[in-house]
């Protein structure tokens, strides 16, 4: 009989999303899912809460793996391995026994906060990806809150200003931004990103893979530099191009930091120009 045998369409509908999650593969995704099972956590057994242990045995193997936690300052993450545990398992890596499987799901309560999902925040979760589409919902770089709205963090903050791809992509579309940074022309969208990665650089004082795929992932979906679950490939790209430029100096390894050069133009230029576009959509 196949594991969706006995489903109720709201069931199937929370475990699709739990999938949706995992599989974005994500540090924010993998804390996401491990609420997303806490949540539905029970001490019934019923074919739905032994689909929910298939994927709990699959994000606790992920976890296991992690060779860099993802951050977890709620503790959602050391809740669910504690709910997950068994003797034996003190030791990180040790593998799960599938006979004790279902034993440790039975003997393990759900707390107040882990109570299953109702059918009516199913239907709320629906209503939002009918809303914002599929793939606003699922974008590595939003954030779906506790009630129901969907975040959209803007690219960077500036001066206090927050500034949106939306606000600053039709500047570079239409060529209105000069760059005399950078010796020869670029495609709209790379000119775009290479210009964010120096801000991005100012910003934080250095730059590195971590601080590329915290900021990156905020672009659309659809730009060549958009890190997803499926790569970062903008890193390379535009660490290249500013290496090339002279623009950026390697402090370490893979830490660079911007060059003597690079910071007044960024300063004095680069910096004016995203604020002066953001504040004039919002007029």
């Amino acid at each position: 009989m196949s594991a969706s045998q006995g489903l109720t369409d709201s069931q199937r509908a929370m475990l699709m999303t739990v999938d949706a999650v995992l599989v974005l593969g994500t540090p924010d995704a993998h804390v996401l899912a491990a609420r997303q099972i806490l949540s539905l956590w029970s001490r019934q057994h019923s074919i739905f809460q032994s689909n929910l242990v298939m994927r709990a045995e699959s994000w606790r193997r992920r976890q296991l793996e992690l060779t860099h936690p993802a951050p977890d300052p709620s503790g959602i993450c050391e809740r669910l391995m504690n709910l997950l545990a068994l003797p034996g398992d003190e030791s990180p890596g040790v593998p799960c026994r599938r006979d004790t499987t279902r034993r440790r799901f039975k003997s393990q309560g759900a707390s107040s906060s882990q109570r299953p999902i109702t059918d009516a925040e199913v239907e709320r979760f629906i209503h939002l990806i009918d809303r914002e589409g599929l793939d606003a919902v699922f974008d590595p770089g939003n954030t779906v809150t506790s009630d129901d709205v969907l975040f959209k963090p803007p690219l960077i903050v500036l001066s206090g200003v927050r500034v949106y791809y939306g606000q600053v992509a039709p500047a570079y579309e239409h060529g209105e931004i000069v760059r005399p940074w950078i010796p020869h022309d670029m495609e709209p969208q790379i000119a775009l990103a290479f210009d964010y990665a120096l801000l991005i650089i100012e910003t934080e004082r250095k730059w590195t893979w971590v601080i590329s795929d915290r900021y990156l992932r905020r672009l659309p979906w659809g730009h060549p530099c958009k890190v997803t679950p499926a790569g970062r490939p903008g890193w390379k790209l535009i660490t290249g191009l500013l290496d090339r430029a002279g623009l950026i100096e390697r402090r370490t390894g893979q830490t660079w930091r911007l060059t003597r050069e690079a910071r007044p133009v960024v300063a004095e230029h680069l910096l004016p120009a995203w604020v002066a576009a953001a504040a004039s959509d919002q007029e």
